[in-house]
């Protein structure tokens, strides 16, 4: 199954072809959210720059 797929299941992810970055917020569903997110890919097809982007956004996370 494409990512595509995956991330337009409107039962996982309320209207999913609306842009809402709320929607992670007080999410009823925020563990099933997390975990269908897959915005790398996986495998050999993965996307290069996963750990750096990763590796930023935890390394903000910790500096707050």
């Amino acid at each position: 199954m494409t990512t595509y797929y995956m991330h337009m299941d409107p039962n996982i992810f309320p209207e999913p072809e609306m842009f809402n970055p709320d929607r992670w917020l007080n999410a009823e569903s925020e563990d099933l959210m997390h975990a269908n997110l897959l915005p790398f890919g996986k495998g050999s097809r993965a996307c290069a720059g996963q750990k750096l982007a990763l590796f930023v956004l935890y390394s903000k996370k910790d500096s707050n």
